[in-house]
């Protein structure tokens, strides 16, 4: 067993040999003791994708390597400095098994979940793919823009749980299931002032997360989608991260990449949600 499990990680090693960290050596032997002997895994772009066993996740392995793949394509540019590990099961049992077996208590979600402090993001595929490419979004732009608002973090992350790969390295947000909240708000005459794109890039990470975080979270998605639509998404993004600190809220990258402000462009964000 002894010299299997160096074989194991022997075998890690090789596949991890683009992610250029003194940590890569640690991470391969947390994967081994971690899934056993039988583990597969894929390295790509700092990323370690890894299975319990071959045959297992192969969709989802293939799915994961295609979206990071299309994350660097014109889209994010710096890649994690430390691996970052992605555990794939292929149904619940395992998935539950392997948080009991690690923190000794049930998994925090049922589809899955990134914990930054352990670089590690743990998901049940069986549900479906789009938490994976969700997740995937949080360590590299953690990487790539640090001081990045929570609002806009979760809004590209979300904006990948309704996806679709493209020809090449392409990949690209579609309509989900959280629009329906959205028009409901809009159709509140009690919320339908929470609405706007001045509301979402004024709030704070600490409002983001408050009673109304659902509503947030579709707020930001679908700017993100009508960015997007536009073609405007990544240019605004690019242009947001690389001039942070003399724009922290993202409302000169905003005017910069469109021509006009949030409040000149509002009711025509309101529209495009209004008739998705």
């Amino acid at each position: 067993m002894v010299n299997r499990m160096k074989l194991l990680i022997a075998t890690l090693l090789i596949a991890c040999a683009f992610v250029t960290t003194a940590r890569a050596e640690d991470r391969s032997a947390e994967i081994a003791a971690d899934l056993g002997r039988r583990a597969t895994v894929t390295a790509v772009e700092g990323f370690l994708i890894a299975a319990p066993a071959p045959g297992d996740t192969v969709g989802a392995s293939a799915v994961a390597k295609r979206a990071i793949l299309a994350f660097f394509n014109n889209r994010f540019k710096t890649r994690p400095t430390e691996p970052v590990l992605v555990y794939l099961f292929a149904s619940n049992a395992p998935y539950q098994a392997y948080c009991k077996k690690r923190w000794n208590e049930p998994c925090i979600s049922i589809y899955g979940f990134y914990l930054g402090a352990e670089r590690r993001i743990v998901l049940n595929v069986g549900p479906g793919l789009g938490t994976l490419t969700h997740e995937l979004v949080h360590p590299i732009v953690r990487s790539d823009f640090p001081k990045a608002p929570t609002w806009l973090d979760e809004g590209l992350a979300s904006l990948y749980e309704g996806f679709y790969l493209g020809k090449g390295n392409d990949i690209y947000g579609t309509k989900n299931w959280r629009l329906p909240l959205l028009k409901q708000a809009l159709n509140s005459p009690t919320r339908r002032a929470d609405v706007g794109l001045t509301q979402l890039f004024s709030l704070s990470d600490e409002q983001f997360r408050n009673i109304e975080e659902d509503l947030h979270y579709t707020m930001a998605r679908h700017f993100c989608l009508w960015m997007q639509t536009r073609g405007y998404l990544w240019d605004f993004y690019q242009h947001w991260r690389d001039n942070a600190a003399e724009d922290p809220t993202g409302e000169n990258a905003f005017k910069e990449v469109t021509g006009k402000t949030l409040v000149e462009l509002n009711d025509e964000w309101l529209h495009y949600v209004r008739v998705l």
